[in-house]
């Protein structure tokens, strides 16, 4: 199933993913102020928003077997490929 396929594709392990995103938690406002809202761009690509006034970061989660190209333009990447993500990954930007 899913939850058991290798999602962190770097090798760096689970650890430093967690501690990247606590660090994103921290200093991204829209990330511990914003509201949220959450939608399926397809059965396979999901993403949560959080907004803060104008501010938007959106995590893009993939799924599927395939690339995905993103469906808006990327200010700024924390996390991921700010054009395409690769099968089976995730990605963190502001738009």
């Amino acid at each position: 199933p899913f939850n058991r396929a290798p999602f962190e594709p770097t090798g760096g392990g689970l650890h430093d993913r967690y501690a990247l995103l606590g660090r994103l938690r921290g200093s991204v406002p829209e990330l511990y102020s914003g509201d949220m809202s959450a939608a399926a761009l397809s059965p396979d690509v999901l993403t949560v928003t959080r907004s803060l006034g104008d501010g938007r970061v959106v995590c893009v989660i993939n799924r599927s077997e395939a690339a995905f190209r993103l469906p808006f333009s990327v200010l700024e990447a924390f996390y991921g490929d700010p054009s395409e993500l690769s099968p089976m990954s995730a990605g963190i930007y502001r738009i």
